[in-house]
């Protein structure tokens, strides 16, 4: 579906482009920067309710949400047509999209749980940021903000198709920042804790199944656990990730890029 005509004022905004942006984090992330003076598109395989249509329709930079599925080459090449036609250049894209479909093992996970993993997390960014490079650089203030996890750099016992494909962002990412400096595109990496998302309650509905107990009983145990591994105590949650995402694509960050900034309350221990 083409993007309707903004009015010149919206259209003079810096364009924010935040993938998997349907629900959770990544409609958190719309919020955050439709507040701040971005001219927002988000993009996600499902269509929005009528709540969130209506909270979105009710900021004052009315965000714009397009159906993508961005493992569908056809899918992300209408969403970048819709946006050059409507702009013609981007100036923030934030790969959100991801997680893991599929929990288990090593030993449980099919080939094709690792080939789905990798598809969503890792291919997808490629994907995403291949296309959108010749539209950043028509921006005087490009930047890509990967969001990735601390399961990147510290697996846990489940789910090493997610954690090796985070970890394959996060080397895209430092790739990235090297080659596009010459253009004056920053690329930096967030790296997400335990952070309360619809990931989070996905991750107990799991557990619930492993430990065949309630969602509530899984929900506090995971929650405590994860507590006594943090410093701070404390979950994170998405204005936690939405201020820093818009620390990193304002005007004056000018110096930092190739980044991968741990957002975890303290909870990773490496230097």
């Amino acid at each position: 579906m083409p993007i309707k005509k903004k009015d010149n004022q919206i259209n003079n905004n810096p364009v924010c482009l935040i993938t998997g942006a349907s629900k959770g984090l990544g409609l958190g992330l719309i919020k955050q920067f439709a507040q701040n003076g971005y001219t927002v598109i988000g993009c996600g395989r499902s269509k929005l309710d009528e709540e969130t249509t209506r909270t979105l329709n009710s900021l004052n930079s009315k965000p714009i949400y397009l159906q993508c599925d961005i493992t569908k080459s056809d899918d992300v090449e209408t969403l970048f047509k819709n946006i050059e036609h409507q702009f013609g250049k981007i100036d923030v894209v934030i790969n959100n999209a991801g997680g893991a479909e599929k929990f288990g093992s090593f030993l449980e996970l099919s080939e094709e749980d690792w080939k789905n993993s990798l598809e969503l997390n890792l291919i997808s960014v490629v994907r995403i940021t291949k296309r959108a490079i010749p539209l950043l650089k028509k921006s005087t203030r490009a930047r890509i903000i990967n969001i990735c996890s601390t399961s990147a750099i510290m697996p846990g016992y489940f789910n090493p198709h997610y954690s090796a494909a985070k970890a394959g962002m996060l080397n895209l990412n430092k790739h990235l920042s090297n080659v596009l400096a010459e253009d004056n595109i920053l690329v930096n990496a967030i790296n997400l804790g335990p952070t309360k998302t619809d990931s989070w309650k996905k991750n107990t509905e799991n557990l619930a199944q492993v430990n065949n107990t309630t969602v509530e009983m899984a929900d506090q145990l995971l929650t405590d656990q994860e507590k006594a591994k943090i410093p701070l105590k404390c979950l994170g949650n998405t204005d936690d990730v939405g201020h820093l995402a818009l620390f990193l694509a304002q005007e004056t960050t000018t110096w930092l890029t190739g980044a991968s900034i741990n957002l975890d309350g303290g909870k990773y221990r490496g230097l």
